[in-house]
């Protein structure tokens, strides 16, 4: 299934970690991080423009989990879905 989010939504999927070859768990020790999934359009803006949407597929963000929507995929995977203002920032390797 794919997913496509709308609007300033943003779909992150959980970080898990592997605890044999055949099971992945979601990490407790990582709490409010994950990789982005799926991005939304943008909101609509008073002058008929889409904001900007600063995080794109693939990146790993840090995000507050207060206020989203927590949902599980038939594969197992859990998937976040937030606003943008909930992404507080992009995980970065040095």
């Amino acid at each position: 299934m794919s997913l496509q989010p709308l609007h300033d939504y943003v779909i992150v999927q959980a970080k898990q970690k592997q605890v044999s070859k055949l099971i992945h768990v979601a990490d407790p020790a990582d709490g409010d991080t994950g990789i982005v999934v799926a991005v939304g359009p943008g909101e609509m803006l008073a002058n008929g423009t889409r904001g900007d949407m600063s995080v794109t597929a693939g990146q790993e963000v840090i995000f507050a989990k207060d206020i989203l929507r927590k949902d599980k995929q038939d594969d197992g995977t859990e998937h976040y879905w937030m606003r943008i203002v909930n992404v507080m920032g992009i995980l970065s390797e040095k």
